[in-house]
């Protein structure tokens, strides 16, 4: 049978269908026989998302506990690591309920492009962050360091993310293929949601919070 596409709705009605005839046939009585689903594509893509579907929770989870691990050994802080793992989920939920409002299923293709971005994004946190603790050591003063941070490593992060998100978001308006069209959008949905919680949300957590840990310093920070 042919399909209109194989998204996740598709799938999982053409899958619907064809269980409720097996067992409509075994139920019937006709014969001594049993109605098994097959293979095929449908099937196939039915059983990826399936086993898509319960991996999901456990690979974020893993990669934010990775984050966690990485940045709380970098400064030396569970508090740093902390706010840089729920940044790094805040993102993601961004990504997943734009993927909602698209009708863009999680499948095979879009869980690595929702879990690549997470480890991309993160580097803008990780960059602003870093050079937080280098102001720290010039002026400790927090409402002059972090606008200091912003508007020189800030700035470059917005230019690098500017740069990346034009040619990345093209492929969602220029191309045919649905997998690089979808990667585009995701990609781009995931760095700028970075951006964002970067500039704003880590800069007012700083802020307002004023950790300790910034006065730590980076773990392979040359001491004078």
């Amino acid at each position: 049978m042919w399909y209109k596409d194989h998204r996740g709705p598709t799938v999982e009605r053409a899958l619907r269908r064809a269980s409720s005839f097996a067992d409509g046939s075994q139920n019937g009585g006709v014969g001594n026989f049993t109605v098994r689903l097959a293979s095929g594509t449908i099937g196939l893509l039915g059983a990826l998302n399936d086993t898509i579907g319960r991996l999901e929770t456990l690979t974020v989870i893993l990669i934010s506990l990775v984050i966690f691990a990485v940045t709380t050994f970098i400064y030396r802080s569970f508090t740093a690591g902390l706010l840089l793992a729920v940044i790094s989920n805040t993102a993601y939920l961004i990504t997943s309920a734009i993927m909602y409002h698209l009708e863009i299923g999680l499948d095979v293709n879009t869980l690595p492009i929702g879990a690549v971005g997470m480890g991309i994004g993160i580097d803008y946190n990780i960059y602003l962050m870093s050079r937080m603790c280098e102001e720290y050591r010039i002026n400790p003063d927090y409402s002059k360091l972090i606008p200091a941070s912003i508007f020189t490593t800030g700035k470059a992060i917005f230019f690098t993310a500017t740069t990346m998100v034009v040619g990345i978001i093209l492929w969602y308006f220029m191309s045919s293929l649905r997998f690089q069209a979808e990667m585009g959008l995701l990609l781009s949905a995931v760095m700028i949601a970075h951006v964002i919680l970067a500039l704003f949300f880590q800069s007012a957590f700083m802020l307002i919070l004023q950790p300790k840990f910034i006065q730590k310093g980076l773990f392979f920070e040359r001491r004078r």
